[in-house]
């Protein structure tokens, strides 16, 4: 007699939510930066058996552009056709959208977008959501603490306006900064300056407005050309001097940067440049420069996420891992750390 063993496919829903068309907001959530750190995240699950009961994942993925209806509507078909776990929305208005829903359901849902607005954090109001960012609370806490330290009472925080507001880290870090220093009574921000369309011209204004009212500045910059032109107008207002103290708050993971990877921070990172490195560079020595921990062998798994874009599901030649701007390891993080929850629940 001949026996036959039928295995049954047991398929992980995994709906995933990213950019596609809006350009301002792709280098970061784009599908074509991120998505594929879902794959390789699934490997490693099914390396660790974390999940032995499934034996494939099906991933369906929505283009909610940080709208948030769509992203509403999009989070309430998730719960409708009973996916297992929700990865995103990726920006912070949607997030609370979608983490309201998800806690009438008890949906999980795990967030991977960029710093988002501290509201999220409230867990009886989000006891479903899982942050694998952070707000900017815990840098704003970082810069007040130091201003304790070093009994800095007047400061003024110089931002750049470049990103819409749903994905903007300084719009918020300016809020959060105001949130933690408004029950301090000993330090005061004088002047909070936004620039619009930040040229060198604009930057050296915003400049020349915070030397008249205080000696310290807190800055944050979303873009690596802003960041050198701050650099360059502290230089040419003749502030490159010990009689100011520089804050500059990022979320690059690359600190100062290093010339291997191209990226120091008083660069352009191009070939050609306006031969003003070294004037850049001589104002950077005066910068308190706050940043994240960088990841843990960031390259291999840039180069193991751009590989796996160019199979199927998603044969795609030209897409790739920017390593300081993509999401793609928090997404990653957030697939891996629902898997391993689950698996612990099990045990």
């Amino acid at each position: 007699t001949t026996s036959l063993k039928y295995t049954t496919v047991q398929v992980l829903k995994v709906g995933l939510f990213c950019s596609n068309n809006d350009t301002t907001l792709t280098p970061y959530i784009g599908f074509n930066k991120v998505a594929a750190a879902v794959i390789v995240a699934w490997k490693q699950i099914q390396r660790e058996k974390l999940l032995p009961e499934f034996n494939d994942i099906n991933i369906t993925w929505r283009f909610d552009e940080c709208i948030d209806s769509r992203a509403t509507r999009f989070m309430v078909d998730f719960v409708r056709e009973q996916f297992d776990v929700v990865l995103g929305p990726p920006c912070s208005s949607s997030l609370v959208m979608a983490g309201t829903i998800a806690k009438h359901y008890k949906f999980p849902v795990f967030y991977y977008g960029p710093i988002f607005d501290n509201i999220v954090s409230d867990r009886t109001a989000f006891p479903s959501t899982i942050l694998l960012s952070s707000s900017a609370r815990p840098q704003m806490n970082a810069v007040l603490q130091m201003l304790l330290r070093y009994n800095w009472t007047d400061v003024s925080f110089i931002y750049a306006v470049e990103l819409p507001a749903t994905i903007s880290r300084c719009r918020l870090t300016a809020a959060e900064l105001e949130n933690v220093i408004a029950p301090v009574p000993t330090i005061n921000v004088v002047l909070t300056f936004g620039v619009e369309t930040p040229t060198k011209t604009k930057l050296q204004e915003a400049l020349r407005e915070a030397k008249q009212v205080s000696r310290v500045i807190i800055t944050c910059f979303e873009s690596r050309i802003t960041r050198r032109n701050f650099l360059l107008s502290i230089k040419d207002e003749d502030m490159a001097t010990s009689d100011y103290v520089y804050i500059m708050v990022e979320n690059r993971r690359a600190s100062f940067g290093t010339a291997a990877n191209n990226d120091l921070i008083w660069t352009t990172g191009q070939p050609t440049n306006d031969g003003r490195d070294d004037d850049a560079k001589s104002a950077a020595r005066r910068v308190f420069y706050l940043d994240n921990q960088p990841y843990n062998d960031s390259a291999s798994f840039t180069q193991e996420v751009t590989a796996a874009f160019k199979l199927p599901p998603f044969s795609c030649s030209d897409c790739y891992v920017n390593d300081t701007l993509s999401r793609a390891f928090e997404l990653f993080d957030a697939f891996y750390l629902y898997a391993l929850a689950r698996s612990r629940m099990r045990a």
